[in-house]
């Protein structure tokens, strides 16, 4: 969870990560486009493999008696990871497993896991190399101490081959030096591995405290390793952490600086301490805690996940985590895997067939996917039904039923204006049918034709007009959708849904087309949430001429686009002559419109001019024209594909616009603009001069937030609550 919270901003400085998220930076996962998931990155893939070699391990231990240490395993799971990043899913599975090139993990049959998310340049090479040894620190493949073997040793803190805590420690050593030979790529693995086990399985008739089993793994790790030359810098880091953990001030990001920036192993175990320590109570601001700086952001963030889950439990994370994660079906169940390990063993009589599948013959067992049977409008699920009476609207014409609908649309097809007139004064869904199948003339091949269409247009409404049905088919997840009709072989599958259960999907007798369509809906829907994020406004005081992170700035211009005093004169001096050169060209601007340029000397890619009204008294239609600035520089970066945008404060210079009524405007013609066009913008910011100005500003946004709070569902919500006494 923390791994995918910190996945976006793994590349990005924290003043990017503010400048693009907000003064809280990241809080909230950031949806893929195209899979509507919040990613994982190599380190969740990487531990994920980790426990899988674990597994194969302890199986075999518990099914032959023949153990050995889990390095063993876990190299060759690590090369099977290394397979996923070189090799197609098909290309792996032409050999056979429990071969090299076949592989050793059932995680091979998981096609998400074929994905290149960023992996460690050391961890490949190093997998490349294909060595394998007895003892991995002593051998020293490297000298790298990069984070890549702290950040996925986790799984072996809860697997129970090892139950000697110092023999468990060493061993999270050789499981990161597979990869990272420098000592201290290495003992920090040792310490994480220490803190999670102390966590987990705390001493017979002993009560830790965190920050007891933090100290506890540093002494122990400390005792290991003491003739390391390298020892004291982990050591200190960790004192510090706890140190810093305990100062109560308020610049937790300034405390984190302390720590380093998390890219080597020492800096991100220290980091995530701190963080787990300092949040010790709180998944939530602990992981966010770790993400939203310039260093490490996944790693960091899934080992002070890794720390604070042990802690605190599954329960205890906040259900907006668990949703909407990538692989997080997979990711459950290797976890309650390694919770329950191998029941089976050489001298029992017991079967597990789906165990021997995973860990013995290395493959996924073949799953049935759920399924969500409908049918009568009346009956459980009866929401997905045609039949199911929700009104919408298309075309400005309203209907009760997605039956009416496609029955008008049928008429409509062939002219049939007598049926169409009936069928829109039916209100029962069995008489919009009845009188759907008296159309005339009909075409059964040309009604085919279109008929996945219509009834496609007609869900999308039904369930994007109606929030309470959208949610149920949301809710569905990834389950198969099955109008279970016995009496319809088109629409439905031509069983009831007893005899569906009972039947293999390959044997339906019947198309499923509704229950296919209405997955096509419940698809776009989840892309379109992830497509669309909202737009980021905010102010923020400065010099609009050395803004960096926008794509273009806006310039306060007068009609003859060559310069003048304040914004614009400081913005025609930072660009330089050519920019005036190219205004030359453009035969000024009028009042209230936009005109494009490049930025040339400025840090920006292109500078949007536009022409604020002049002030005389509010009766000159002064407030539509600007207005019109705002959405007209808006159109002007729309056309350019430009995301990102800065506005100085228009017209309140030289033209003495009141201050106020112009900064109420502007956020509210921008907020109405990028509301109309979702999805089109990241950030538009507002770079003011001054305190004065800069303050009315943020105070109209927040005055524009607080109105659409009291407008919308929410606000009722929280009255609720309220009134109720639960907040």
């Amino acid at each position: 969870m923390g791994d995918a919270l910190g996945y976006p901003v793994e590349f990005i400085r924290e003043k990017q990560i503010f400048q693009k998220y907000g003064s809280h930076g990241i809080t909230e996962y950031e949806y893929d486009i195209s899979s509507g998931k919040a990613l994982i990155s190599d380190d969740t893939q990487m531990t994920l493999f980790t426990a899988n070699g674990l597994l194969v391990g302890d199986t075999r231990g518990a099914m032959r008696g023949i153990r050995g240490w889990p390095r063993g395993y876990v190299v060759k799971a690590y090369k099977d990871w290394l397979k996923t990043q070189e090799f197609s899913m098909r290309e792996v599975n032409s050999h056979k497993r429990y071969t090299s090139e076949g592989g050793y993990s059932w995680l091979l049959d998981v096609p998400e896991l074929y994905s290149r998310r960023a992996p460690g340049n050391t961890c490949l090479s190093a997998l490349q190399g294909g060595r394998e040894c007895e003892d991995y620190v002593k051998a020293k493949l490297n000298d790298s101490h990069g984070c890549g073997g702290v950040m996925r040793v986790a799984p072996l803190a809860v697997s129970e081959s090892l139950r000697d805590i110092l023999t468990l420690d060493m061993e999270g050593a050789q499981l990161a030096a597979i990869t990272h030979g420098h000592s201290l790529g290495y003992m920090p693995a040792a310490v994480l591995v220490h803190v999670i086990n102390r966590i987990v399985f705390p001493p017979e008739g002993k009560t830790m405290s965190l920050k007891e089993i933090v100290l506890e793994a540093r002494d122990a790790v400390t005792e290991l390793f003491k003739d390391d030359p390298h020892i004291r810098k982990l050591t200190d880091l960790i004192d510090l952490a706890v140190e810093l953990s305990e100062n109560g001030a308020s610049d937790e990001l300034g405390n984190i600086h302390r720590l380093g920036e998390g890219w080597v192993a020492e800096e991100a175990l220290a980091i995530s301490l701190y963080c787990a320590l300092r949040h010790r109570d709180d998944f939530s601001a602990g992981v966010i805690a770790a993400v939203n700086h310039s260093g490490d952001s996944d790693s960091t963030g899934a080992i002070t996940g890794n720390i604070l889950g042990a802690l605190l439990g599954y329960g205890a994370i906040e259900p907006k985590w668990k949703r909407g994660l990538e692989l997080s079906d997979v990711i459950l169940e290797i976890a309650d895997d390694l919770c329950h390990g191998c029941q089976m063993s050489e001298y029992s009589h017991y079967d597990d067939p789906e165990w021997t599948e995973k860990y013995m013959h290395m493959h996924r067992p073949a799953r049935k996917q759920p399924a969500v049977f409908f049918w009568k409008d009346d009956e459980e699920n009866g929401c997905f039904s045609n039949w199911f009476q929700k009104s919408f609207v298309v075309d400005g014409v309203e209907y009760p039923h997605v039956e009416q609908y496609m029955m008008a649309q049928k008429a409509k097809l062939f002219s049939d204006s007598e049926r169409l007139a009936a069928i829109m004064s039916a209100t029962s869904p069995a008489e919009c049918k009845y009188l759907g199948r008296q159309v005339t003339p009909f075409d059964t091949a040309e009604w085919d034709m279109v008929k996945h269409d219509v009834v496609k247009t007609g869900s999308r409404a039904k369930y994007g007009q109606n929030p309470e049905l959208l949610a149920r088919l949301m809710d569905t997840g990834d389950a198969v959708l099955v109008e279970a009709s016995p009496d319809d072989f088109v629409w439905g599958i031509g069983l009831d849904a007893n005899e569906a259960a009972n039947t293999d999907p390959s044997e339906w007798p019947g198309e499923n087309l509704l229950g296919k369509i209405l997955m096509e809906v419940r698809s776009e829907f989840a892309c379109k949430k992830a497509k669309a994020p909202d737009t980021v406004l905010r102010m923020l005081k400065g010099d609009i001429t050395e803004t960096a992170d926008v794509d273009a700035i806006v310039n306060a211009a007068n009609n003859s686009l060559l310069g003048g005093g304040g914004v614009d004169g400081a913005i025609h001096r930072a660009a330089g002559p050519k920019l005036l050169k190219e205004c030359k060209t453009l035969n000024g601007c009028e009042t209230g419109q936009a005109k494009l340029t490049g930025a040339y000397r400025l840090p920006c890619k292109y500078i949007i001019h536009t022409v604020g009204p002049i002030w005389r008294g509010g009766d000159h239609s002064e407030a539509e024209l600007l207005a019109a600035c705002y959405r007209n520089s808006l159109e002007a970066a729309l056309a350019h594909k430009l995301r990102r945008v800065a506005f100085p404060s228009i017209s309140t210079g030289a033209y003495h616009y009141p201050l106020e009524a112009a900064a109420k405007i502007a956020v509210g013609t921008v907020k109405q603009f990028v509301d109309a066009h979702p999805g089109k913008f990241d950030l538009i910011e507002w770079i003011l001069f001054d305190e004065h100005t800069y303050s009315v500003y943020e105070n109209a946004l927040n005055l524009l937030k607080a109105s659409e709070l009291v407008r919308s569902p929410k606000f009722d919500e929280i009255n609720r609550a309220l009134r109720d006494g639960l907040i």
